[in-house]
Formats: C-alpha cells, structure tokens, sequence
C-alpha cells in the first residue's frame, strides 16, 4: 500500500514539473559542467551552508550569484515547524524540518529553452536522529554531480 502511494505521489509530481514548463533531464546532463548558483529563497544562511558543503565535497566547481551564468540550477526551501505531544518516545513537542529542492540546467534551443530537471526532491525530518532535509538534497546532488563526472 505504501509502495503505491509512494508511486502515485512521484508520477503526480512528474505531471505537475511537466505543467510548470519543465523537461525531464537525465544525471548525464551534469557532465562537464562547473557553474553553479544555488537559490534557498532569500535564506543566506541556509545557503552559505549548502555552498560549504558543496564546495567541500566538488573543490573544482563555481558557485555563480545568479541562474542567468549558471550551468547547474539548485534551487532549495524549507521549513521547520514543531509538532507537540506523542511525535517520538518523548511527549514533549518536537521540531521537524520539512524542504523540497530541485536541480536542473538550461535547456536546449530544440526543447524550447525550458530548463530539464534533473533532480526533484522533498523530505520531512521524521526524527531528531535523521539528517535535516537541505543536507540529504544536497548529499544527493553531489551523488548524482560524481556519478555523470565519474569521480
């Protein structure tokens, strides 16, 4: 059952990027490419560390200032919010972080310009134990960026 939500929730948000003007792009489209601009709408602080970890893990890449230079789009919010009584062991509140983020490049002139999508992602922290949603997303592009560049 959960499988099949997990599916149905996936080709959903396949429809809606392809409503919104979007190509779906392939992890190979990374290859060769360095320019990167990160967008964490208008959260610096969030983005000063998605580009440390970035520039941590891919030493060789630039991060750009705007999409109009970039090769590779990262663009990522979240939120945090706090959920009272009974969420984990404890029954005091919790505060569970929640984000969606999405990479892609410019398209091409033959697919009308509009940007392919490489990557579409969302998450909820389900626990304090886990990882925050913005460092899974960006522990995933870095996956995907090393795996088109065979590093």
């Amino acid at each position: 059952m959960r499988a099949t939500l997990c599916i149905f929730a996936l080709v959903l948000l396949a429809g809606m990027v392809h409503a919104q003007g979007y190509v779906t792009g392939d992890v190979s489209q990374l290859r060769g490419r360095t320019k990167i601009s990160v967008d964490t709408r208008g959260d610096d602080e969030l983005r000063k560390q998605m580009i440390e970890r970035i520039r941590n893990a891919l030493p060789h890449v630039t991060i750009v200032e705007n999409f109009i230079d970039a090769e590779i789009m990262i663009s990522f919010r979240g939120d945090t919010h706090e959920i009272s009584g009974g969420y984990e062991v404890t029954k005091d509140s919790v505060e569970v972080s929640s984000g969606q983020g999405q990479v892609s490049v410019p398209g091409r002139a033959e697919q009308g310009s509009r940007p392919n999508v490489i990557i579409n992602y969302k998450n909820t922290q389900e626990s304090r134990f886990e990882k925050h949603p913005w460092k899974k997303f960006v522990s995933k592009f870095i996956e995907a960026y090393k795996k088109a560049n065979g590093k």
